[in-house]
């Protein structure tokens, strides 16, 4: 099996080698990135600094692995291999062609300590609808109706899920120190299958929540009341596992929330920071000493 593989990679950097690059840097790092039309597009941009910083600040005080669930293209990956080299980072990502992708910067960059399962992490073992429109979809879902008409996916296949205190255990015993949540709807799921390890290890986690939109009309009213149920539950869930929620703001600042609910749509509101109940004035004072240094 291990010869199998070897020679599909082999294989793969040959179709490759010829192909054209470009090195980018992201932070201090420089890294060669495959041209890979949409694949690729996404690290010749620079977008969301303040997220990348958070992260930054985080990474210098926790011991453990980073885990991020929606991988993508591999964008937090460069930023958090840029930052710690030597962290641990296991990355889910459900999309093969993404996945795929990911393995190749890997190993054009010659990362170590980085392993990518072509997986999705719901809250229990079995299968759901993945939703997308292009292989590299950053807006694929696996939530039915999570989309409003005008942005629903264009395609729909059965992908396998797994439960993310049982995998992740199975590939680290080491502690889960940052959990990262990308997934387009369905962290609640995802949530709900890291039960265990947000008891265990306590990490921080860092999620994108897209809004239900208070100030909605017409074709938007049912998706917006079945968002609305969704992320009240996920408020619930965090609250019972002894978390509390923070909105992420340009500027290293974080602000409580007691909903995730919103007016209309902004982008740069959508990251939050949910950190251990027990943890909370103390990461308040080193974020507020940080900027009494600066």
């Amino acid at each position: 099996m291990k010869l199998f593989e070897s020679a599909i990679i082999k294989f793969q950097d040959t179709i490759h080698a010829a192909s054209p690059t470009r090195r980018v840097s992201v932070g201090n790092t420089s890294y060669t990135i495959p041209l890979r039309g949409e694949l690729s597009k996404e690290h010749l941009v620079s977008y969301e600094e303040y997220f990348e910083r958070m992260i930054q600040f985080i990474l210098r005080d926790r011991i453990g692995t980073f885990v991020d669930v929606g991988v993508n293209v591999g964008q937090i990956m460069l930023k958090v291999k840029s930052m710690d080299p030597a962290r641990a980072y296991v990355g889910f990502e459900p999309s093969l062609v993404c996945s795929s992708y990911v393995d190749e910067l890997i190993r054009v960059n010659e990362l170590t300590g980085c392993t990518i399962v072509p997986l999705a992490l719901s809250e229990k073992r079995g299968t759901m609808t993945f939703h997308y429109s292009t292989g590299a979809d950053p807006q694929a879902t696996m939530i039915d109706g999570f989309w409003t008409a005008q942005n629903e996916r264009k395609f729909e296949k059965t992908i396998f899920v797994e439960r993310g205190d049982d995998v992740v255990r199975s590939i680290t015993d080491d502690k889960v120190a940052i959990l990262k949540v990308d997934v387009e709807g369905g962290e609640l799921e995802v949530m709900a299958g890291f039960g265990s390890i947000l008891k265990e290890d306590r990490p921080i986690v860092l999620v994108e929540v897209l809004p239900y939109l208070t100030n909605y009309t017409g074709d938007e009213v049912e998706t917006m009341a079945f968002r609305e149920r969704r992320c009240q539950s996920l408020m619930t869930n965090f609250y019972e596992a002894g978390y509390r929620p923070f909105r992420i703001l340009p500027g290293m600042r974080i602000e409580p929330v007691e909903h995730f609910g919103a007016e209309r749509f902004q982008a740069e509101m959508t990251n939050y920071i949910i950190l251990p109940e027990e943890e909370v004035a103390l990461f308040q004072t080193r974020l507020a000493q940080r900027d009494t240094a600066a």
